[in-house]
């Protein structure tokens, strides 16, 4: 077969641009020791504030109840949990950005004023986020 990419030709046949680019190519393989290492000193705010730990609070809750909505678990998920979570994470993600159109289209009515593109630049975001949606319920059937 035809070997065309740097990584996979003889280093010494490599030209003098094509070296650098060796190294970037090889991805890091990580061992189990590096990998404990990271998670052991992975950050995670602490809440100083009282407002600090009601949000907290309040997202801690909004999560678990999501998982537990879902079937979420975070060891052997099964796959009907992923779908529904898919499902419904990308049927949200369009809200905003229609949302933000249709503010944006009467804030424009309302001021008599072009906005220039900018609601049809949010409702491109609508869509590409309900494409999403119709992608991931046509992977799961």
């Amino acid at each position: 077969p035809l070997k065309c990419k740097p990584h996979e030709r003889d280093p010494s046949t490599l030209g003098p641009d094509e070296k650098p680019i060796l190294n970037l190519m090889q991805n890091h393989i990580w061992s189990k020791h590096e990998i404990d290492e990271r998670l052991e000193h992975l950050y995670q705010h602490k809440p100083q504030t009282f407002s600090d730990r009601a949000a907290h609070r309040c997202m801690y809750t909004l999560y678990r109840s999501f998982n537990w909505l879902t079937g979420f678990k975070p060891q052997n998920t099964p796959v009907t949990a992923v779908e529904w979570r898919l499902i419904v994470l990308e049927s949200f993600a369009g809200v905003p950005g229609f949302m933000a159109a249709m503010f944006r289209h009467f804030r424009s009515l309302r001021t008599m004023q072009r906005d220039h593109g900018w609601i049809h630049t949010l409702l491109e975001e609508a869509e590409n986020e309900r494409m999403h949606l119709l992608v991931c319920m046509k992977m799961f059937k």
